[in-house]
């Protein structure tokens, strides 16, 4: 643990107040939800409906899931995959497929309305 985090700790176990506590709470609680909304925006820019992904799953072991994407939602995609029915995988669990070649061949604009390739 850093030295700066850990007197943080100390003085926290010191601190009797429950006013205090609970303004600490509340303060600690949005930043944990601003820094997770934050990777959640930052993973639905990297994907678009009908592009190719994959994923892992607790039931296909070592094998991927390889589909496309039918709707993304605010921290997860539905994902078809062909024979099979749709997935409701969270954002940070896809892998884009078939994207290596953008990356060398063109550049990714961000723009509001989401990521293109040019």
């Amino acid at each position: 643990m850093r030295k700066d985090l850990a007197d943080i700790v100390v003085a926290i176990s010191q601190m009797t107040d429950r006013s205090d506590l609970k303004v600490l709470n509340d303060t600690l609680f949005r930043q944990f939800k601003y820094l997770q909304q934050l990777d959640a925006k930052k993973a639905k820019i990297k994907f678009r409906v009908g592009q190719e992904v994959s994923f892992f799953s607790k039931l296909s072991g070592a094998l991927p899931h390889t589909g496309k994407i039918k709707k993304i939602n605010r921290t997860k995609a539905i994902v078809a995959i062909p024979g099979e029915f749709d997935w409701n995988v969270p954002l940070e669990k896809l892998k884009a497929e078939g994207v290596a070649w953008c990356y060398m061949k063109c550049t990714i604009t961000i723009s509001q309305d989401g990521s293109t390739c040019t």
